[in-house]
């Protein structure tokens, strides 16, 4: 049992590693976030047991960066204390079983000092993570994620076709720091369950957002350097019950009705996602509205976030604006969205949808990827995909990888 679950460590640090962005920060993704430094632990407890296959120079860098990150950016506050927040102090974080001494968890982040100082993991030179050498692609198979990193800004990125908390088909709310389509190093995911934040959803007359949650993963692959991922949900309008009990991350409980079904395929390419929307079973009856979100960003931030439609792809995409919240939230004070969506009520199609989040260069990137006709998409590096080949066959397939092995 102690070498199965060594060499299941060692596989996971393997891919967490590629989760640390250049700035330090850990991937801002899952419950119990105000633990903070605990995030390094996983490193030292690879150092400690002799079950990894990381550089020491590597496993000090991420768990150095992590500690350095929150430190520059007020996680201890002038009494020197550890508040409860991501940045500085932020209430809303907290979660049904947190109390004030809950954010000492972090405390495990210090793991490393249980080492002797000959240890090798301080006497190596810290070496660059994943992120710091070159643009990395990198599937994780077991949470169904495709990860992008930028090496000009930092940047982790983390599309999400296999993760939400939840069995597949159950009706509840999507849970924001799980179901959400994408989360990064260095965006916070907006902590409403109703959201334009990498979204694709239909709103009905009364404002309603559909939720993904219980959908299915339909796979991942790498294509020609692009990475694929897709997942399939029968969405759905929650009443959520305020009586429902907490929600500790698998979605608040609530009344479902049921929504049109909604297949998504995201192939990603540095700084850049195309978002392939298909939607099956709208109705008259119940007329909704298409919405698709890009990557929350704090207003005044130096990064880049924006979502266009794709000329020449899809059903028209004529709306567009920026949803913004005027309110504290854990990294800042106004929360702001990129959304695009249809202009009447959405009908049976396919949609599409180029999605940024990066540096300054990311606009270029945005301006080059374009649709050259023929089923044939471009990237800006001039890296191109037979979208009518692909979407064909994950339309066909419950399983993606199934459907891009047939010949």
């Amino acid at each position: 049992m102690r070498t199965l679950d060594g060499d299941r460590l060692a596989d996971y640090l393997d891919d967490a590693a590629f989760l640390v962005g250049g700035n330090g920060a850990p991937l801002i993704q899952g419950r119990s976030l105000i633990y903070r430094f605990a995030a390094a632990a996983p490193f030292w407890v690879g150092e400690l047991s002799g079950h990894t296959r990381l550089a020491p120079g590597v496993a000090r860098r991420a768990s150095s960066g992590i500690l350095d990150y929150f430190l520059r950016r007020g996680a201890v506050n002038g009494d020197g204390l550890l508040s409860i927040g991501w940045h500085g102090e932020f209430p809303g974080m907290r979660q049904s079983y947190s109390g004030a001494g809950s954010p000492y968890w972090a405390a495990k982040g210090f793991l490393g000092l249980a080492l002797p100082a000959e240890h090798r993991v301080w006497t190596a030179v810290e070496e660059p993570l994943p992120v710091e050498l070159g643009n990395t692609r990198h599937l994780i198979a077991a949470p169904g994620w495709q990860v992008n990193g930028t090496v000009a800004d930092g940047v982790v990125r983390v599309v999400n076709h296999g993760t939400d908390h939840a069995n597949p088909g159950v009706a509840v709310a999507d849970s924001p720091l799980y179901a959400r389509l994408g989360y990064s190093t260095h965006t916070f995911p907006d902590l409403e369950p109703e959201s334009l934040d990498n979204a694709v959803v239909l709103i009905n007359g009364e404002g309603g957002l559909t939720h993904r949650t219980g959908f299915d993963f339909l796979g991942h692959v790498e294509v020609g350097g692009i990475l694929v991922g897709a997942s399939r949900a029968a969405t759905q309008w929650i009443a959520v019950d305020p009586n429902g009990g907490p929600d500790h991350g698998s979605g608040a409980k609530g009344t479902a009705t049921s929504g049109p079904e909604v297949t998504v395929a995201s192939l990603t390419h540095g700084a850049v996602e195309l978002r392939l929307v298909s939607v099956r079973g709208c109705s008259a009856d119940s007329p909704a509205i298409l919405r698709m979100g890009g990557w929350p960003l704090e207003a005044g931030s130096p990064l880049v976030s924006d979502i266009r439609p794709v000329a020449g792809l899809g059903q028209a995409l004529e709306e567009s604006g920026s949803w913004g919240r005027q309110a504290p939230h854990p990294m800042g004070e106004h929360l702001t969205i990129a959304w695009i969506g249809t202009s009447g009520s959405a009908s049976d199609g396919d949609y599409a949808a180029v999605v940024g989040l990066g540096g300054e260069g990311t606009h270029a990137e945005l301006d080059g990827a374009r649709y050259l006709g023929g089923g044939l998409f471009e990237f800006a590096d001039g890296t191109s995909v037979d979208l009518g080949l692909l979407w064909a066959k994950v339309l066909d397939s419950d399983v993606l990888e199934v459907a891009l092995a047939k010949p």
